[in-house]
């Protein structure tokens, strides 16, 4: 999956590129990856350009197609700003975005995007750093509705899945399946980089080896953060002690 999403990260970037060369935008990155000006080096243009993250370049790949194929469009308009990444047409087209009642996020995801691409690119993009330009894309985000946490698993069902988990009987997709559940449900994954003893609220109550210890149940205002009920006490470090792998 991941390197499918690389893939199409690079393939957009690479269109994105002589899309903004089209655009005679300045940028430092052509000097880089062409030595003659008209054929790219591949093998440069990757290193140079690969992001950190395939699933969030391609995000921000497929933001900036939008807002070059918005820009392409103004360009029909008579007094249409010419440079993309202008604070004129970043505003514009911000504005066009919240009146499109686009989610919450998209506005500044945008911003995100052009500042990525300006930093491998390398372009300038007075527009995104622009007061009002940002302005417009905060005050956005803050109009989401808060978000409702999901209700909490039953107890009787979290030890279920701890059966389910530690049952030999079962397939090992099934198994699998349930530890991740229930792990999700009970914060295992701090504890697998973060001791418990060293969490606030919460302490072994045996001996780590043991596969019976258990932690002590955690403050309230931390329990809701484990995706537990701060009354319930359960059995967390034998959740995967058993699982292959």
């Amino acid at each position: 999956m991941e390197a499918q999403k690389l893939e199409q990260y690079r393939l957009a970037t690479r269109s994105l590129f002589e899309d903004v060369v089209i655009l005679e935008v300045p940028m430092d990155l052509v000097g880089d990856v062409s030595k003659d000006g008209v054929e790219i080096d591949d093998k440069a243009f990757i290193t140079l350009t690969d992001p950190k993250s395939p699933g969030t370049g391609l995000r921000y790949a497929r933001l900036m197609k939008r807002l070059l194929a918005a820009h392409a469009a103004y360009q029909e308009e008579e007094g249409a700003p010419s440079d993309p990444f202008g604070q004129k047409f970043l505003q514009s087209f911000m504005v066009s975005l919240i009146q499109e009642d686009v989610g919450f996020r998209t506005p500044q995801s945008l911003l995100y995007a052009v500042e990525f691409y300006s930093g491998i690119f390398g372009f300038a993009c007075p527009g995104a750093a622009h007061h009002r330009v940002r302005k417009l894309a905060r005050e956005y985000v803050c109009k989401a509705p808060e978000r409702e946490l999901a209700p909490y698993f039953e107890v009787g069902f979290l030890l279920y899945l701890e059966r389910v988990v530690l049952d030999t009987t079962r397939d090992l997709q099934t198994r699998i399946t349930c530890g991740k559940l229930r792990r999700a449900a009970s914060g295992t994954a701090i504890w697998l980089v973060q001791p418990w003893r060293t969490l606030n609220g919460a302490a072994w109550s045996g001996s780590p080896q043991s596969l019976d210890c258990r932690p002590k149940p955690p403050i309230p205002t931390v329990a809701p953060g484990l995706g537990q009920h701060p009354s319930s006490h359960f059995p967390r470090h034998r959740l995967m002690a058993d699982l292959p792998g």
